[in-house]
């Protein structure tokens, strides 16, 4: 399988690792262009490559992880009619505050929806999935035969769009 990461970061570096190990290839973008992600793409090792987010869009399955400013900028140009995108993102106002008062202001930006409700919204016709979002990286980094850390999955969906 083949999975495009918009983003290049924790979640991206974490998850596409973990992919690579598994056996599956990854395309990396971020908003700044394939040349700038040569160190970061040969850290990850063979199986990964550079490439614009529509070249990332283009795979089995696509990962959104970027900061939850620069989503509406990630989504856009793209037809995600019938494209599996996950989305890792948190939506904390930039710069993210997980204090108590800085997720209170980030909920109430969102104004009674779901994060995953506002994406949906960008990425139209998209069969999305929520997934990852608040889970500390290096629980997922640590390998699980050596460090048994627990993990919940709480998986969320969008209906399959009408085609």
């Amino acid at each position: 399988m083949k999975v495009g990461f918009i983003g290049a970061g924790k979640v991206t570096g974490t998850f596409g690792r973990h992919l690579i190990n598994a056996g599956h290839a990854i395309v990396v973008s971020n908003s700044r262009g394939p040349e700038t992600l040569a160190d970061f793409v040969a850290d990850l090792g063979p199986g990964a490559i550079t490439g614009t987010k529509q070249q990332a869009a283009e795979c089995d399955v696509v990962i959104l992880a970027v900061h939850w400013g620069r989503v509406a900028d990630a989504l856009k140009g793209i037809d995600w009619r019938g494209r599996i995108l996950i989305d890792a993102t948190n939506a904390h106002l930039d710069p993210p505050d997980i204090s108590l008062a800085g997720v209170t202001r980030s909920r109430a930006a969102l104004k009674g929806r779901t994060s995953s409700e506002i994406v949906a919204e960008m990425a139209v016709g998209a069969r999305l999935v929520k997934s990852i979002s608040n889970i500390p990286m290096v629980w997922i980094q640590t390998s699980r035969r050596t460090n048994p850390i627990p993990l919940s999955l709480h998986p969320a969906t969008t209906p399959k769009p009408n085609t």
